[in-house]
């Protein structure tokens, strides 16, 4: 079988590095056939890889899936050294976006270099999709790494589009300051995509740069404050709108747009006055609000939802008070949370919705159609099944 594999390689550094595991299995009395198959395999694969057959490819992948992840790691640490040929350690990377664990970023970065970089991302992405627990190893190897490295991983999370995800991006804002600008982009354009909130320390992080004096990565952090919609960043806004640079204050105005819908472009005392009257409401208003939408008569029910139905700030948050009002008994109360849920355009709410469409009153399912479509960007048919795919959980 040795001869068979050399004969066929022709590349003589996989033969170099995998015959002593050749050598080990061949010399014992009872050889390990895991030890020879996983390193032809291997070698299939890489041939395949070359001759662009994707049938080998697959079929070389699925035999090195049954190995042992110990054993793959075996295989796959022994091709990670310098000098390895491209199209090797494109196949080594193959084999952990397939089957790699929490263990094996660490391993990938190891291939990283000029012309691989996307593999490595796509290899880190392809784990930590299928494991979760990846995120968690992430974090213990970030502060050793090179800023290049710390790029694919930050770029690699993103692809995970989780809110766990989200949440370490906002570790890693906080730790690793020489890719903060980066993260902050990221972790903005994943927030427009999740179906949850992200974690609430990732508030934070954004608006303590909102805060602090990296000036390097303000406006990044302006721009993900906006397509986090955190209505607590407002107040930073509204300072920045103030006293900042000019391509601050034009990024400000946007985000405050995009968290409140608002169109008051940089007039202040019109933000000054607005966000003094949203606070009020909520220190004097809100508590009796929800408790008439919990348990008040359909009058003080029909009241809370038309005075909620008016702000503006903590959009998300507003929503998730209202959404329950989508299965009370009276129809019209049902059909008026759809509607203030439509004016609030909360991304949140979806599978609250998507149940509303189950009840038999076709007001109610229309006017939740409409919301859906509104907050979605989806253009689904009006069928209850359709948007519960939607939403599975």
């Amino acid at each position: 079988m040795l001869a068979t594999i050399l004969r066929r390689a022709r590349l003589g550094l996989v033969a170099v590095i995998l015959l002593p595991m050749m050598a080990s299995a061949t010399a014992a009395p009872q050889p390990r056939p895991d030890q020879q198959s996983a390193a032809a395999a291997f070698q299939a694969l890489v041939e395949a890889r070359r001759d662009g057959s994707t049938r080998g490819r697959e079929a070389a992948l699925a035999e090195l899936v049954t190995l042992s992840a110990q054993e793959r790691r075996d295989l796959i640490e022994r091709l990670a050294v310098p000098g390895t040929p491209d199209g090797i350690a494109r196949a080594a990377l193959d084999v952990l976006g397939r089957a790699g664990t929490p263990r094996d970023p660490a391993i990938a970065l190891r291939f990283l270099r000029a012309g691989l970089e996307v593999e490595v991302e796509d290899t880190i992405a392809s784990i930590a999709t299928r494991d979760p627990r990846t995120l968690n190893v992430l974090d213990e190897i970030l502060r050793d790494l090179p800023t290049e490295a710390r790029a694919i991983l930050v770029r690699a999370v993103e692809r995970v589009g989780t809110p766990a995800a989200a949440g370490w991006l906002g570790r890693c804002i906080e730790r690793a300051s020489d890719v903060r600008g980066e993260a902050l982009a990221r972790l903005g354009r994943l927030a427009q995509e999740l179906g949850k909130p992200p974690p609430a320390d990732v508030y934070t992080a954004v608006r303590n740069v909102l805060a602090g004096a990296d000036s390097e990565s303000l406006r990044a952090a302006i721009i993900a404050a906006g397509r986090l919609e955190d209505a607590d960043a407002i107040p930073h806004l509204i300072a920045i709108l103030r006293t900042g640079a000019p391509g601050s204050r034009a990024d400000a105005k946007w985000s405050l747009g995009l968290i409140t819908g608002l169109r008051l472009g940089d007039q202040i005392v019109r933000w000054d006055a607005w966000y003094a009257t949203e606070q009020e409401w909520w220190r004097e208003e809100s508590e009796s609000a929800f408790t008439a939408l919990d348990s008040g008569d359909r009058a003080e029910r029909v009241t809370a939802l038309l005075a909620i139905g008016k702000l503006h700030a903590w959009r998300h948050k507003l929503a998730s008070e209202v959404a329950p009002a989508l299965q009370d008994p009276d129809p019209e109360v049902a059909r008026l949370a759809a509607q203030v849920l439509g004016r609030m355009n909360s991304r949140y709410v979806g599978a609250a919705l998507a149940r509303a469409m189950e009840r038999p009153e076709a007001e109610v399912v229309h006017e939740a159609w409409r919301t859906l479509r509104s907050t979605t960007r989806k253009d689904l048919p009006s069928d209850p099944a359709a948007w519960r795919a939607l939403f599975p959980h």
